[in-house]
This record gives C-alpha cells, structure tokens and sequence, in this order.
C-alpha cells in the first residue's frame, strides 16, 4: 500500500476537500455525501422512540422521527491534519585552509538540487544555488584572511539557497573552475591556485 504525500499543492487540495465533506457531512447537509462513494450504503435511519406513559409529548416525537441525527460510519471518520513539513536547513560550516587552496563544507537536512552557478565580476565572487526554501540558522557571514577567499555569506531567499564566496582579490579575472561537490548530505566547494 503507497502513502500519500500531502505536502505538495495538491495535498494540500486533498485535505482540504476530505476536511470539508466531513464536516458537511457530520453538519446532516442533505444525502448528497454519499454521491462520491458509489459503494456507500444509504445512512441506517433511527427508529422512533416509544414514548412512557406522561414522559413524552407528541412534538418531540415528531422532532425526533423527522430530523434524526446523522450517523457516520466508522471508515468516513473526518481526515487527520497533517503537520507541514519543516523546511530543510544548512548547517554552520567547516572551511580547511591553506596557501593554495581553500575549501568549504555545509551540511544538509535533505539532498539539495544545485540550481545554477556563476562568477560575479565586480567585486569578484563565485555563486551557487541551491533550489528550494531553505532555512538557515547561525551567521550570514564569515570572513578569511586567506590569499584566495577574503568572505562567504550564505543568503536563503525565497525559492532557493545562495553561497557566495568573494575573492580576496576584488579585481579577479574568471579563471579556473572552483569545485563543487553535491552530495545527499553535503555540499563541497573548493578553491585552487
């Protein structure tokens, strides 16, 4: 047996639906809640109470025959919120260093896409994406008194998750390819001379 995912849109569409006809369904709203289920049987009707001798008048018996309370069977029970999934996150980073090389290692809660990269010229910085809406906790910022990188911000936006490694040499000409490494649960990015 699959289960269903309920964290995309159309989940969020299906519990909707599920919760609505439960309640319009618990409400007694007409015999329309079955229309859906074609192997539904029809709701059991209740039988009129036999009043006592003086206990009961003939109003309440009426009331009571006319308008019974709905019955649900167990398997419509209303559906069961589910909790939103909490957004993946991108821990404090491990950098190693030395005169040749730099390098950067962040953590992730979920594999992560890479989305784009890019190099900025002016001042001169390497990017990476990451798609989705990530969340981040610790600092933005970190800087480096390294000949290759001299700062690393790591920016979440709305639909995707932004590192920026700026060259301690804000004049840099595009040159060698740094690496980058995406696994499930890390991303790599390592600067060379």
């Amino acid at each position: 047996m699959s289960s269903f995912d309920y964290r995309g849109p159309y989940g969020l569409l299906a519990l909707w639906f599920l919760l609505v006809t439960a309640m319009l369904a618990a409400s007694g709203y007409g015999e329309w809640r079955f229309l859906f289920l074609s192997a539904s049987p029809a709701l059991p009707r209740q039988a009129a109470p036999t009043p006592a001798a003086g206990q009961q008048n003939v109003r309440d018996l009426l009331t009571a025959t006319q308008n019974p309370p709905p019955v649900l069977p167990a398997s419509h029970a209303p559906a069961v919120s589910v909790p939103p999934a909490a957004r993946p996150e991108v821990s404090d980073p491990q950098f190693e260093m030395d005169k040749t090389s730099f390098s950067a290692v962040f953590r992730l809660s979920v594999p992560g896409v890479l989305r784009r990269t890019a190099f900025q010229q002016s001042p001169a910085a390497w990017m990476v994406d990451l798609d989705g809406a990530w969340q981040r906790r610790g600092r933005e910022e970190y800087r480096f008194e390294h000949p290759l990188i001299r700062k690393v911000r790591i920016i979440p936006r709305k639909d995707y998750l932004r590192f920026i490694f700026y060259y301690a040499d804000k004049r840099h000409k595009r040159g060698p390819q740094p690496e980058a490494d995406l696994r499930p649960d890390r991303l790599s990015v390592t600067f060379r001379r």
